[in-house]
């Protein structure tokens, strides 16, 4: 296969101890990061998100300042899952030009 005129091999076909793993516990499990999230709360100045790797238990709190469109933890833990849902509701708010009611982020 040619990737901008880089040879690569497909995956099946490459060497089993050159296939890159995830770092993570257990190895690789198909999917990297996953994060949901849904508006809590929206006021003038801010917006409160809550948000978690599972749909059904998004424990956590994203506060998003609408002046500056910085974020930060309810908890006060910055982690990647935390990265993951503040960088996606901000791409979704560029996009939309409003922040968004709820959404997932899976890379």
């Amino acid at each position: 296969m040619d990737v901008y005129g880089l040879a690569v091999a497909p995956l099946r076909e490459m060497e089993p101890s050159l296939r890159v793993t995830s770092t993570v516990k257990g190895g690789y499990n198909g999917v990297a990061g996953l994060v949901y999230f849904k508006k809590t709360v929206e006021d003038a100045d801010a917006v409160v998100y809550s948000f978690g790797e599972d749909a059904s238990e998004m424990t956590r709190q994203l506060i998003v300042d609408k002046g500056n469109r910085r974020t930060r933890s309810g908890d006060g833990g910055i982690d990647y899952s935390f990265l993951k849902a503040s960088r996606k509701i901000n791409s979704m708010y560029e996009q939309a030009g409003e922040w968004p009611d709820c959404g997932m982020s899976a890379s």
